[in-house]
């Protein structure tokens, strides 16, 4: 099971996580390259993407599955663990639910079903529709459950015995896009079940395609499709919004044969509409978002729902419609300071009824933000299959961290979130799961990993020849430069913030990024850098103050800009005190120290033990003479190298296990002495002289995967050890039978955990190292780092070290080498 949150970083919401950042965060000295900030969420990695997504999927098709959300084997509209109602079925709904079941199994997860599960479950969809449309079934209380032997209805009262059509007339609409989104499902299926040799699958989803007929929607003089009235599928008005989902209709209609290569091109003539812009409302209008062919409601859902089946996003109708609508639906978000985006048609928050809302640009404007603030995470599920594809992880990911009471461990994600937080219903969710919300999001999740709906479905020689008409109906255009994503904070200090930069699509050759920064309002482009940069660091900043970032593409030879990327927020961290005290680094012996105790700035290098892999560093007061030294473990042996007034003094002494052991040091008695120990799987085995011999205190604490660490955690002049489990800091009493005392998280899993008196305050905390990032904090609690640096390269061949004596007891160490060999210099913090 993935585990939310479980990345080792404390999240905030993300859509505020790169924009309204209130940072009381990590006051810290002034390095170059920054750590992560932990407090901030982050853009996720694409394993944790995947391993994100299979849970979301495995979540969303339990309730699809589930029996709770199904009755005869079809879906639930909508569920509710507090209201009653929701048990009939849309036959839009009917139909994502068999390419759910297909999907699932062909995900082929852990938590995927069985072929004879699916294969039960598709069986009696299919044999409960062909019962409706050929008339085969004898209960039909409320007249016939089809149109004509053909068309299907679009609400089936499913509790019933068998199931059957509602009595009203709103339950006898005869819907064409409905209709053709079920013939998409069969289509589908039909491909499937004849590709892997389901005859009985495919004979029935064959059987009931043939007896529909799309004609009795078509027409002829307007080249368009009704939508269908109550029992009149010529009733209505036509379909004339192209980037609305009624072109699934027009593109069944040809793959099914039912309307000619010319009709289907004046179709999609006729669907054409003028351009439409989403004015950002900011003083430029380089900002400004053009979406073509458009004339459609605002929602998401209803913009984007055909392109799980028609591969519009390998087209040119991608570039005009799919895209910048879905770059429009971010940035009116980001524009209304909304947590989340996602405007779609859904159900309320709380116990409120159906939504037919969207986001700009919309021509029904009426239907703008019917609830202001109120998303959906269907919504950018759908998304998965653009190139925004890491916005639309980002947004689930952290709707399920800010609000977790949206995301059920069962059903997956309510049907809607209050996102804004102007709010007073800020973070409400709905009480409703919808069954074609969370088909869709299933379904986008589907065609995004497996590609499940597009492969079969263009497996029929109908689709394919539909699917070339439809695009040799395109006016071709050049594709526009996509926007760069949100820059990701990588770190902040009180002088320096670090972006992270990620392309969303192929580039042209000579495409940099240009990086702007706003400040009081004055904005100033401060960097170009050619595509794949991963970090930009800005320099010399000013504490506790307020910055803007965004990002765009520049296509130097074809002297191209994207538009801008949505900003970034971040405030630098408040001025503090400098870091008091000196850190270093070990490897394969060689030591690297820089002090920085309050008045020194010095770095010191040289060599001292064996050059061999796979020694490790240790440090202390080796005689109590309040002076420190150092030394190496390896395999059971230590060296430890103190001063004395005629130079140093090496001592070797052999204790512990000849492998597997990792060293701490302490003063575990309180007699102003530190003492070696070791650390083997889960065992404590202490010391307390530096001589050869056994074990004087032995307990267990942690187990084989902890990292042990040691110092005075409560300022008593005693030390006691503690341990690291991922990013679970555990600290404990003193003595020989400790307890740990206190647990908290801080910082990423997989970094090397170290502990030192880090602000002269006579208590040691904790911090981490990870390829020469250094993460230090003054409590022994959770929070946010207070102080953060880069020291060190990226080879991960070195191991941290803090070091608490003066400047002149690290001059006589060095003295104590010469003329042994300088190592190489690594420049200290500036």
């Amino acid at each position: 099971m993935y585990n939310f949150g479980g990345y080792g970083v404390n999240h905030s919401p993300l859509f505020s996580n790169y924009r309204a950042v209130t940072m009381e965060r990590l006051p810290f000295f002034r390095f170059i390259f920054l750590v992560l900030l932990i407090s901030l969420p982050i853009r996720i990695s694409t394993a944790q993407q995947d391993e994100f997504l299979d849970e979301l999927a495995e979540r969303t098709y339990a309730y699809l599955g589930s029996d709770w959300a199904t009755s005869q084997h079809l879906p639930w509209s909508w569920r509710s663990e507090t209201l009653s109602g929701g048990d009939y079925a849309n036959t839009t709904e009917i139909a994502l639910l068999m390419m759910s079941h297909l999907g699932a199994y062909d995900m082929a997860r852990d938590w995927s079903p069985s072929w004879a599960t699916v294969s039960n479950e598709l069986e009696a969809i299919l044999d409960q529709l062909l019962a409706w449309q050929t008339d085969s079934q004898a209960s039909q209380p409320h007249g016939p459950n089809a149109y004509q032997h053909s068309a299907f209805y679009q609400w089936y009262w499913i509790n019933w015995n068998p199931p059957v059509v509602g009595a009203g007339d709103g339950d006898k609409i005869v819907p064409s896009i409905d209709n053709a989104f079920l013939a998409a499902a069969l289509i589908t299926l039909r491909s499937y079940a004849t590709a892997h040799g389901h005859t009985s699958l495919a004979t029935k989803a064959s059987a009931i395609l043939t007896n529909m007929d799309f004609r009795m929607w078509w027409e002829p003089t307007t080249s368009r499709f009704y939508l269908g009235a109550s029992n009149n599928p010529a009733g209505g008005v036509p379909g004339d919004l192209l980037s609305n989902e009624n072109r699934i209709t027009n593109f069944v209609a040809r793959a099914l044969n039912h309307i000619s290569a010319e009709e289907f091109s004046n179709s999609l003539d006729a669907l054409v509409q003028n351009s439409s812009t989403y004015d950002r409302n900011t003083t430029q209008t380089d900002d400004d978002i053009r979406v073509q062919r458009v004339a459609w409601d605002g929602s998401y859902f209803t913009y984007t729902a055909p392109g799980l089946f028609i591969r519009e996003i390998d087209t040119e109708y991608a570039n005009d419609t799919l895209i910048p609508a879905t770059w429009a639906q971010i940035a009116y978000a980001m524009d209304e300071n909304y947590s989340f985006w996602g405007l779609s048609d859904v159900y309320d928050i709380g116990s409120g009824g159906y939504l037919q809302q969207g986001g700009p640009p919309a021509a029904d404007t009426g239907r703008l933000q019917s609830h202001i603030g109120v998303v959906t995470p269907h919504a950018s599920a759908m998304a998965l299959v653009t190139p925004y594809r890491n916005f639309a992880i980002e947004n689930l990911y952290d709707m399920t961290i800010q609000f977790p009471n949206a995301f059920h461990p069962s059903y997956g994600f309510s049907d809607s979130i209050m996102a804004d937080p102007a709010s007073a219903q800020f973070g409400q969710t709905s009480d409703r799961f919808s069954s074609i919300a969370q088909g869709w999001l299933f379904l986008s999740i589907v065609n995004a990993e497996a590609g499940t709906l597009w492969n079969y479905f263009y497996q029929d020689a109908g689709v394919n020849i539909a699917h070339s008409e439809f695009v040799a109906n395109l006016t071709i255009t050049m594709p526009k430069l996509l926007p760069p994503p949100r820059p990701i904070l990588r770190d902040v200090s009180d002088v320096l913030v670090a972006l992270g930069l990620n392309a969303n699509a192929i580039l042209p050759a000579g495409t940099v990024y240009q990086i702007e920064r706003t400040t009081n309002g004055n904005s100033v482009i401060i960097g170009s850098v050619p595509v794949g940069t991963s970090t930009y660091v800005d320099s010399n900043l000013t504490c506790s103050t307020s910055y803007r970032f965004r990002v765009r593409s520049y296509d130097v030879i074809g002297n191209v800009f994207s538009d801008w990327s949505p900003y970034l927020d971040v405030v630098t961290a408040q001025c503090v005190d400098a870091l008091r005290q000196t850190f270093g680094l070990y490897a394969d012996g060689q030591w690297l120290f820089y002090v920085v105790d309050g008045i020194h700035r010095q770095d010191i290098r040289f060599v001292f033990g064996p050059t061999e892999p796979g020694w490790l560093p240790i440090a202390g007061d080796w005689t109590g003479d309040g002076i420190d030294g150092i030394g190496v473990y390896k395999s059971g042996t230590f060296i430890l190298r103190s001063l004395t007034s005629d130079g140093v003094v090496d001592d070797t002494l052999l204790f512990g296990p000849p492998s597997d052991a990792l060293p701490v040091v302490g003063d575990w008695n309180g007699d102003g002495i530190d003492t070696v120990g070791i650390f083997v799987d889960g065992a404590f085995e202490l010391r307390n002289s530096n001589s050869s011999g056994n074990a004087d205190w032995t307990f267990e604490l942690g187990n084989i995967y902890s990292i042990p660490i040691s110092g005075d955690w409560n300022n008593n002049g005693t030390d006691s050890v503690g341990y690291v489990n991922g990013n679970r800091f555990y600290l404990a009493s003193e003595g020989s039978n400790p307890t740990i005392v206190t647990s908290f998280d801080f910082g990423p899993e997989g970094w090397l955990p170290i502990a030192g008196d880090w602000n002269d305050d006579l208590v040691d905390s904790i911090g981490l190292f990870h390829e020469g990032l250094w993460r230090l904090r003054n409590n022994n609690s959770a929070g946010i780092v207070d102080y953060g640096f880069s020291y060190g390269d990226v080879l991960g061949i070195w191991k941290p070290i803090s070091f608490d004596d003066s400047v002149e007891v690290l001059n006589r160490l060095f003295a104590a080498t010469v003329p042994q060999p300088r190592v190489p210099i690594i420049p200290g913090p500036t």
